[in-house]
């Protein structure tokens, strides 16, 4: 299957900026899967937000440890930690959001599209020791 890796940096957290360059390239009703470490703080984008997206999955992993260039060995920890807690919620229920809107393409009169908005907050804190 094909899929594209996003990394929003530091301008553009969620990666919104990078998603909207694909746009001509997105057929409708692509799905997209935005992880973020820690919580979204406006909370996470949705498929009203993203043109050309028919579902998002919203998944944030929170209470990692902390890595960075002062604390590089906490890396693998925290590596281990997001993996296992994502194992670990795999069978736990997504919160679901339905969204109604017309696609642009679409001349007027025409039916709405359904975007699908599912969201995922996974705490780490119980899969690595401080």
């Amino acid at each position: 299957e094909m899929f594209t890796l996003i990394d929003g940096g530091l301008a553009d957290m969620a990666g919104i900026a990078a998603l909207d360059s694909l746009k001509p390239k997105q057929p409708t009703g692509e799905r997209i899967v935005n992880l973020k470490v820690g919580p979204f703080y406006f909370g996470p984008p949705g498929p009203t937000e993203i043109d050309n997206c028919a579902e998002i999955v919203s998944i944030s992993i929170q209470n990692l440890p902390q890595c960075g260039p002062f604390a590089m060995e906490m890396g693998p920890v925290a590596v281990s930690a997001a993996y296992d807690a994502m194992v670990a919620s795999l069978d736990l229920p997504l919160y679901v959001t339905e969204f109604k809107s017309n696609d642009d393409s679409e001349g007027e009169g025409e039916e709405q599209m359904t975007r699908m908005h599912y969201e995922l907050h996974i705490d780490a804190s119980k899969f690595w020791k401080d």
